[in-house]
């Protein structure tokens, strides 16, 4: 309950709303050869995730709730599927005092944000964006064991990440302080090496 200096007392409710819900799996597999006094371990699989996201904020108020007209999406539903698959080969010799492991992982990430009538009739005007992006990262480790206690090691293994759903569709403006969140449908990957 709200007090607006004289009258009778505004009654309000507002209730905010964020669902996420994500299923997916994984298939991890790894094979062992001995080709003479070189060890081999091969570790490859897929990952697969689905996930769905849906915020919306609604409310009533015994006078209008100013400035917005309830309920309202500040982002439209989104569905966003991530798939992968990956290789790697541990390539031990010397009595175990080298280490190489060779590796190359590839993703596959897509956002489908199909507008519904919620969003459109609080965004008119905004137009949302799906993303079908991917990645091939390629991956190498080198390690020498000086003793059974102590280990040199390096390794390059950049990175792939694809934008958030939320940056790239937004529909946000509050109007009492005079702000607007603006979407990026031109967002791109973020991409590291390390």
């Amino acid at each position: 309950m709200t007090q607006t200096g004289a009258g009778p007392p505004l009654l309000r409710d507002r209730t905010f709303t964020f669902e996420q819900s994500q299923q997916g799996g994984e298939l991890l597999l790894h094979k062992n050869v001995l080709l003479g006094n070189v060890e081999q371990r091969l570790t490859y699989g897929v990952e697969a995730v689905w996930t769905e996201s849906e915020q919306m904020r609604d409310g009533a108020q015994t006078a209008a709730v100013l400035p917005d007209v309830f309920p309202v999406r500040d982002f439209p539903k989104t569905q966003t599927r991530q798939l992968a698959a990956y290789v790697q080969e541990e390539i031990s010799f010397a009595d175990g005092a080298w280490l190489i492991a060779p590796g190359v992982r590839v993703d596959s990430h897509r956002l489908d944000p199909p507008p519904d009538a919620i969003f459109v009739a609080d965004n008119a005007g905004v137009a949302t964006t799906g993303i079908d992006t991917g990645s091939v990262s390629p991956k190498l480790s080198i390690i020498f064991s000086l003793n059974e206690r102590i280990s040199v090691f390096t390794q390059y293994a950049p990175g792939f990440r694809a934008p958030p759903y939320n940056d790239v569709n937004i529909g946000f403006t509050n109007v009492a302080f005079g702000y607007t969140a603006i979407s990026n449908p031109d967002l791109k990957p973020e991409a590291s090496n390390g």
